[in-house]
């Protein structure tokens, strides 16, 4: 986050529980989004979004009446940023869920109608969805919610688990790295598409 100052961050499995207030995992110029796991340990998403960002959590925000709904993690989020909206939605879907898969698919559809309807449709809104989709099937929101998955190298093992869908492939851009942290999982950085040569490895004679 020092190297590269993003502009969101998205973790998941935060592990977060009401015992964590939010000024023991501050972090400087970034307003902190959270949404834990109920009831039982793991789990949990958050987002560390900059402070020059207006941001705030989408209407009706895990709201609904699925009786399911607080097993699924999903945290719905709005910034404007120079005029532009983006709704982002940040996702962790567990290898064992206490809910039927198509739950989660389901959630991501209806907050994406949600955006839709309170915000409006123009070429300066943004859809992003991204997280920790383990080995849910998301054909379904690429060919029927016109959203595109744009990382393309392995984030676990052989396997693409970390996920970014957007409804602007033309936009973006994203690459892998390894994390600092102790973790199989590996980092993605999404970005404007003209600004990918800063992510790329870059060799220095010493």
């Amino acid at each position: 986050m020092k190297q590269y100052y993003p502009h969101v961050v998205i973790v998941t499995e935060t592990w977060f529980t009401s015992k964590h207030e939010d000024s023991c995992v501050a972090i400087d110029n970034y307003n902190l989004y959270r949404r834990d796991r109920v009831k039982r340990k793991g789990g949990g998403v958050c987002a560390y979004i900059r402070s020059d960002i207006k941001c705030e959590f989408m209407n009706n925000n895990n709201n609904n009446n699925n009786s399911h709904n607080d097993n699924i993690e999903v945290m719905w989020l709005i910034c404007h940023f120079k005029s532009n909206v983006y709704c982002v939605a940040c996702c962790y879907h567990p290898p064992n869920p206490r809910y039927e898969p198509k739950l989660f698919v389901n959630e991501l559809f209806d907050g994406d109608e949600r955006f839709v309807n309170n915000v409006g449709n123009s070429a300066d809104e943004y859809i992003i969805l991204a997280g920790d989709f383990n080995t849910l099937d998301c054909d379904r929101l690429e060919t029927y919610g016109g959203l595109v998955q744009i990382v393309n190298q392995p984030t676990h093992g052989d396997n693409i688990l970390d996920k970014v869908f957007t409804n602007r492939p033309d936009c973006f851009t994203t690459t892998v790295v390894k994390s600092l942290l102790k973790t199989k999982h590996m980092s993605v950085l999404a970005s404007n598409s003209n600004s990918l040569n800063q992510f790329k490895p870059k060799r220095k004679k010493v």
